[in-house]
This record gives structure tokens, C-alpha cells and sequence, in this order.
């Protein structure tokens, strides 16, 4: 059995083409005053649970120019703002509660 080594240079690669595009895999986070940066922190606020923040952030995001962070900063405030059937269901509670009372009390 003989080894044989190969020389990169008789297979037609060189050092440089497997280093090169390894710069590619890599993602460049955002300026974190851009508002990309924002929409990030407000992602990571989200995950983290710190919904305060997160309203904090996406208000000021509102009127972004950058192409989908107004829309995704729409999308978060409405993943963390009060639901409507919440509302509806506090106030039929509210109105049980405030007739049981007139019953005992009024009646």
C-alpha cells in the first residue's frame, strides 16, 4: 500500500481559495443606535421578557425609514400590547361584579 500525498498546487487548490469566503459565514451584528440595532434589542428584550423595554423600543421605532423594521417593530408592539378579548372579558367581569353587588346591596 503506498501513501501518496497530494500538493494543493496539483490539485488546483492553494491555500487562498480555502480561505477565502470565510468571511462570508460570518453576520455583522447592527450599530446598536441604528435602527436595526433598536429592533435587536428590542427582539432580545422580547426573549429575555422585559416587555416594558420592549414597548420602550418599539415606539421609537415606529416611524423607521430602514425597509421591514417598522413593520417588525409593529409586530412586537402587537405581541405585547393588551389583547382585546382581555379587555372584553375585565369588563363583563367588571359589570357581573357591579350587578352581584347592586343585588346584595341595592335590591
Amino acid at each position: 500500500m503506498s501513501e501518496t500525498s497530494q500538493d494543493p498546487a496539483a490539485t488546483g487548490a492553494s491555500s487562498a481559495d480555502a480561505s477565502a469566503d470565510s468571511s462570508d459565514d460570518t453576520d455583522e451584528a447592527p450599530a446598536p443606535d441604528s435602527d436595526a440595532g433598536r429592533l435587536k434589542q428590542a427582539r432580545d428584550a422580547y426573549e429575555a421578557g422585559d416587555f416594558r423595554r420592549v414597548r420602550e423600543l418599539v415606539s421609537t421605532l415606529s416611524g423607521s425609514e430602514e425597509s421591514g423594521v417598522a413593520a417588525a417593530a409593529a409586530e412586537l408592539g402587537r405581541r405585547v400590547g393588551v389583547d382585546p378579548v382581555q379587555a372584553w372579558v375585565l369588563a363583563g367581569c367588571m359589570l357581573l361584579f357591579c350587578g352581584i353587588v347592586y343585588g346584595y346591596f341595592g335590591g
